[in-house]
């Protein structure tokens, strides 16, 4: 068994200790100064490239990859009424999904928002 001799445990008062020894150096004032670019650039980015479009990118991919899975789980599937039912079905719950999206973009929601909905209606699916 080893020993445990000249062992201590490790607490925020000795890694504090510890880190004493080796102070860090002050931050540079450059550094506030490249942070508030960074700032006004995102500000001048979203003004001159509204997220609206990200958000009909991000809704075009979902459809797509949506309709590559039904479209790969029918191809398993029975030709015949099960398989009308099915698409029935989908067609149906697609409705109530984007009546759902729709109804929260027109009460204000945001590009998050939409996201984290549409994110959860791909993995019900």
């Amino acid at each position: 068994m080893a020993s445990t001799d000249g062992l201590v445990p490790i607490t925020r008062a000795f890694l504090a200790s510890y880190y004493n020894k080796y102070p860090f150096p002050p931050l540079s004032d450059d550094v506030s100064r490249l942070s508030s670019d960074m700032a006004s650039l995102i500000q001048l980015l979203t003004l001159q490239s509204p997220p609206s479009q990200a958000l009909a990118a991000m809704i075009s991919f979902q459809t797509k990859n949506s309709e590559s899975v039904f479209n790969t789980v029918m191809t398993y599937m029975p030709q015949d009424f099960r398989g009308t039912l099915i698409r029935q079905q989908k067609e149906r719950s697609e409705r109530n999904k984007q009546a759902e999206v729709d109804a929260l973009v027109s009460s204000g929601g945001t590009i998050r928002d939409t996201y984290a909905l549409l994110w959860k209606q791909q993995m019900e699916r």
